[in-house]
């Protein structure tokens, strides 16, 4: 029963949604037990008098047992401390006050070996029962613990995995970091090796050439030296013969100058000569040009007036004629 109202308590904590009674207290004061139902579900108050409570006892719906426990029963049953305790429990949570264990106190417990035998019947069924519910009890709290202890020893046994994979993974990258910093290493090694044995060769291979080179360079800049002299005393011969052939040169240049002078001079005056004897014959002709310039002025004035009177006698012979037209029209 306990068990059970707890598990409603938790859904339902509010005490003052709950209504708790004694089945007692109801046996004892039906009248103000019900009242007090009705009170708490907010209805009206209604009498046992009333008619409609009428009910017989086979239109209750309730199947009885006529059978009481006798006092040593009784007396058996509540001797179980776990009995005790589930009682306690009980009132705790309802607020109530029950007085089931001191029920019969009054009457004498039975003497007789028959009672005594049931009781102990009674006793010994009840703490087998209660040693079974701890037994129980105990058997699932070891179970939970065992379950526990196994939970934990494999979240253990994986956090253990996963650590040493982690670490086996960590050793496996640093020694591939390792192998591939050696491999580096042994292929700079290697590289630096070919790089001086190749340069080691072109030094000894470089050797002869050189040699050879030099006294390639060293002809070369004999025979340079010897066009240079070469070159240097042709040079001197033809600045010599230059200048020898400018003094020839610059004294048949003024035989030339003098000779072209007189020359000129010669053309000169004879071109004076034979403009002054053509000077009248250009006069005459610009003379000549100036006359006919103005008779072909005074052609062109005439010819402009007769065409100027053509016209105007055309325009006054198309004018006359307009004027016939419209003095035809008229009429």
């Amino acid at each position: 029963m306990t068990l059970l109202l707890e598990n409603w308590l938790k859904l339902y904590p509010k005490k003052d949604t709950w209504l708790f009674l004694s089945s007692d207290d109801y046996f004892a004061d039906p009248q103000k037990t019900l009242n007090s139902v009705w009170d708490f579900t907010g209805v009206k108050r209604m009498s046992l008098t009333d008619p409609r409570f009428d009910i017989t006892e086979d239109q209750s719906g309730r199947r009885r047992c006529t059978v009481k426990p006798r006092p040593a029963e009784r007396h058996a049953y509540w001797s179980v401390p776990d009995n005790m305790q589930d009682k306690q429990i009980l009132e705790k949570m309802t607020g109530l006050s029950f007085s089931w264990h001191t029920k019969d106190m009054g009457t004498k417990v039975a003497t007789s070996s028959q009672d005594e035998k049931a009781a102990q019947d009674i006793k010994a069924q009840a703490e087998t029962e209660a040693a079974g519910a701890k037994a129980e009890e105990e058997a699932k709290q070891q179970a939970e613990r065992e379950a526990a202890a196994k939970a934990e020893e494999e979240a253990r046994q994986k956090a253990e995995q996963e650590a040493k994979a982690k670490a086996e993974t960590e050793a496996a990258r640093a020694k591939t970091e390792e192998e591939a910093k050696q491999q580096t290493e042994r292929e700079a090694t290697a590289k630096a090796e070919e790089e001086a044995r190749q340069k080691a060769e072109q030094e000894v291979k470089a050797t002869p050439e050189t040699e050879a080179a030099r006294g390639s360079a060293e002809e070369e800049a004999k025979q340079q030296a010897e066009r240079k002299d070469t070159a240097k005393a042709k040079k001197k011969t033809r600045q010599k013969a230059k200048q020898e052939a400018k003094s020839t040169s610059e004294t048949e240049a003024a035989r030339g100058n003098a000779e072209e002078e007189a020359n000129q001079q010669v053309d000169r005056e004879a071109t004076a000569e034979a403009e002054e004897e053509a000077r009248p014959k250009v006069e005459q002709a610009e003379t000549g040009a100036v006359r006919a310039e103005a008779e072909d002025e005074k052609v062109t004035e005439q010819a402009e007036s007769q065409s100027k009177s053509r016209k105007e006698s055309i325009s006054f012979n198309i004018a006359l004629g307009c004027v016939a037209v419209l003095l035809f029209c008229c009429r």
